[in-house]
């Protein structure tokens, strides 16, 4: 079964109850913004970097990590539209950011990177699981089915959100590990002059650019998830 027939079909089966979504919705962008935060935290640690740890960041207690507009009102009000509306707009939010210190780092520019991709990369684990897992139980009961299909939204999106190379996203600091110098200067500038709030309403205003990005990268993930799928007969 194709991967879109099989999320279409999960669409039009399961998701039924307003009231549950909203829940499954909260539970999930609670869960993938606080283990991508801490993925950063984690990361960064074990590279040397202790900021995060004395800020009191590698916990699980998602106090230490939510922001009410960013963590709940944008990204749940963007999930839900595109579930419940059928309207095709990326869904943007984050945490409080991981305080952390790239001079502690062993590694420079490539500690840097790899802290930096800690974050997309568990929310693309998360993704995997709960695809792999809808595979395996289509069987299962709505809410459960409900459940795991949300999952594989909320954290592919942010997956591919946050790798796209603009400033200050995650992927925008794996490039600045890999750019020239002149590069990294003009990145640097542009974090500089913008805040994290004005980044996300030019990606908002942006939305259509910025959607056709990450819905390509989300159908490539997507093919590959379900050739791996396939591969063990799922």
């Amino acid at each position: 079964m194709g991967s879109l027939t099989l999320f279409t079909q999960c669409y039009n089966a399961y998701m039924t109850s307003t009231i549950a979504l909203i829940i499954i919705v909260a539970i999930w962008t609670f869960a993938a913004m606080v283990l991508h935060e801490l993925s950063h935290g984690l990361v960064a640690y074990w590279l040397g970097d202790d900021t995060a740890k004395r800020a009191g960041r590698l916990t699980l207690n998602p106090f230490a990590h939510v922001d009410p507009v960013m963590t709940f009102i944008l990204p749940m009000a963007l999930a839900i539209m595109n579930v419940v509306f059928k309207i095709s707009v990326p869904i943007m939010g984050g945490a409080k950011p991981v305080p952390i210190d790239p001079r502690n780092m062993r590694g420079g520019e490539a500690g840097a990177a790899a802290t930096a991709a800690a974050g997309p990369l568990m929310n693309l684990l998360l993704a995997f699981i709960c695809y792999i897992i809808l595979s395996a139980f289509k069987a299962a009961p709505w809410w459960l089915n409900s459940f795991f299909y949300v999952g594989v939204l909320i954290n592919l999106s942010l997956f591919a959100f946050n790798i796209l190379p603009i400033v200050p996203l995650d992927g925008s600091r794996i490039l600045h590990a890999i750019a020239p110098d002149g590069v990294r200067r003009g990145m640097d500038a542009i974090e500089g002059r913008l805040g994290l709030m004005n980044t996300y309403l030019i990606l908002l205003i942006a939305s259509p650019l910025v959607y056709a990005a990450t819905d390509w990268i989300m159908a490539g993930v997507l093919v590959g998830f379900g050739a791996i799928a396939g591969a063990f007969g799922l």
